[in-house]
């Protein structure tokens, strides 16, 4: 199914019967959709809460995440790596949410050097967590680490900035590479960055 967020924060799904879109007032004030390996949906809201449907759009599960006073709770994006766990990017930091049976273990995630920050785009890539913050940096999550670090540099030829921005959603294509769009400083240029295994271009 097609699912959307339109401007009113309330998800909308296309129904393939009708070719008409069907509102989830239940969902109100979602900031975000994700789809898990088993089907489920996940939708992040402005306030911090997570609501999980199964494939016949049934709510599986509520969470409140714990932030612990930040003035800014929204999910902006969330993730899934190869052990099937979950990670969020909030307003306040990122969190990693693993099954436990009928509920989760929620653990804020460690970001070395840097203070609480807008994270805006979460992605997991060839075993690694990426997440990227609003004018602070990129930063990535190895699979044999236990700590975010900031991504100085992308291969050989590319030094990122602490205040390098990421525009827009990571996009993949048909040979399952990444996509980014960045840009820093204060006159804006833009880069459009392919990452892969071998090499990194430019364009």
């Amino acid at each position: 199914n097609l699912w959307l967020i339109p401007k009113s924060k309330i998800p909308e799904c296309l129904i393939q019967k009708t070719g008409k879109f069907k509102s989830y007032p239940s969902l109100r004030n979602s900031t975000s959709i994700f789809q898990r390996k088993n089907g489920d949906l996940i939708f992040g809201s402005i306030d911090g809460t997570i609501k999980i449907l199964d494939s016949k759009k049934n709510l599986k599960n509520k969470i409140q995440l714990p932030f612990e006073g930040s003035k800014n709770n929204a999910i902006y994006s969330i993730t899934e790596d190869q052990k099937g766990h979950l990670w969020i990017a909030s307003g306040h930091s990122v969190y990693e949410m693993i099954d436990d049976d009928s509920s989760f273990v929620i653990t804020k995630a460690q970001i070395n050097g840097r203070p609480n920050n807008i994270n805006c785009f979460i992605f997991y890539y060839q075993n690694e967590i990426w997440v990227t913050t609003l004018g602070a940096g990129i930063y990535r999550k190895r699979s044999d680490e236990i700590v975010f670090n900031r991504v100085k540099s992308l291969g050989n030829n590319l030094t990122l900035h602490k205040n390098v921005w990421l525009h827009e959603t990571p996009i993949v294509d048909h040979r399952n590479q990444y996509w980014i769009l960045i840009s820093s400083g204060q006159k804006v240029q833009y880069k459009m960055i392919c990452l892969n295994n071998k090499h990194l271009a430019l364009h």
